[in-house]
């Protein structure tokens, strides 16, 4: 009997809470949770890439999202890509953010925490009958320090060698051709950063011999810390039309931080496509003329215009005597 009674019991209660009204319960993953730089100087800009993640049930809905930075007095160093407040739409599982951290010019060497809260709700109701928007929450913290050791430091990500044309002879001289080797280049130090140099030794794919080396000193664009971006490394050589091996090392002061091989392809001169000058180019060029040639007739306009007179009379002198 009692184990009768207590069974009803259970059911009973089953059945209640299938009569209830369901809330879902919504949330979502911070994946870093947090923006973390020990090095940072000042004027220096930080980036962190954050996804947020959630599963198919809770992408059905949008989601309004709103960051509330808990900083103590640095708030104005960091900035979101996609603002303070923004919707991730249906649909979206991971959803990226970039927090943005601009260190000031003046800012006090130390060792900074914090937090940026992330609070939302679904931006609809589940039910329209008894359902409700459900708050959701999470928290990136943020563990900064600004400091004055500058750190020079840099990850090569990529190579790319391109084709060139040979050496030709224009109306002004002799021009060489251009190796150029492209760098995918990661500053992860403190302070802007480019190659102390790169080395390139081009060989002879059939002999194996040592044709030319030729080197590039720090003339090469340098990159903002933190940032990744493609530069060139640019030599001159009068290599003519073949295939070549060119085996390259790229340092930073007197360590080699990334060397290998590539194909070097040198085409007759004239074999790639050009490009057509912008036309921004075009009217520079044509202001230029403008300029060169209007400076000296504005100066000169008194003389010029006398000049005009007297080729003028001249001419009218030797029609007449051509008449007569």
């Amino acid at each position: 009997m009692i184990i009768r009674k207590s069974a009803k019991i259970v059911i009973l209660l089953l059945i209640l809470i299938g009569l209830a009204p369901v809330q879902t319960r919504a949330g979502f993953g911070i994946s870093p949770p947090y923006v973390r730089n020990e090095s940072l100087s000042r004027g220096s800009t930080y980036e962190e890439k954050i996804y947020i993640v959630r599963n198919e049930a809770e992408s059905e809905e949008d989601w309004k999202m709103i960051i509330t930075p808990d900083l103590e007095g640095i708030e104005d160093w960091f900035s979101v890509d996609q603002g303070m407040e923004f919707v991730i739409p249906a649909g979206e599982e991971k959803f990226t953010i970039i927090v943005k951290v601009d260190v000031p010019k003046k800012a006090k060497y130390d060792h900074y925490t914090g937090a940026l809260r992330i609070k939302g709700a679904v931006d609809k109701p589940f039910d329209q009958e008894g359902g409700i928007s459900l708050a959701i929450g999470g928290r990136i913290d943020v563990d900064i320090t600004v400091s004055d050791v500058q750190i020079v430091d840099f990850k090569v990500r990529g190579i790319k060698m391109y084709d060139m044309e040979t050496a030709h002879d224009a109306w002004w001289g002799h021009v060489q051709g251009v190796i150029k080797l492209g760098i995918t280049l990661e500053n992860i130090g403190n302070v802007k950063v480019s190659p102390s140099k790169v080395e390139l030794d081009i060989y002879d794919y059939t002999t194996g011999e040592l044709l030319e080396q030729v080197v590039n000193y720090n003339k090469i664009a340098k990159v903002d810390s933190f940032n990744q971006e493609d530069i060139m490394s640019k030599f001159k050589t009068d290599l003519p039309a073949g295939s070549y091996r060119a085996e390259f090392r790229i340092y930073n002061g007197e360590e080699v931080v990334r060397s290998g091989d590539s194909t070097l392809s040198v085409l007759p001169y004239g074999t790639l496509p050009r490009k057509s000058m912008p036309v921004w180019a075009w009217v520079l060029i044509v202001l230029g003329i403008i300029i060169i040639l209007g400076v000296p007739i504005f100066i000169f306009r008194k003389k010029l215009l006398e000049l005009v007179k007297k080729i003028l009379e001249s001419i009218k002198k030797l029609i007449r005597k051509i008449k007569k």
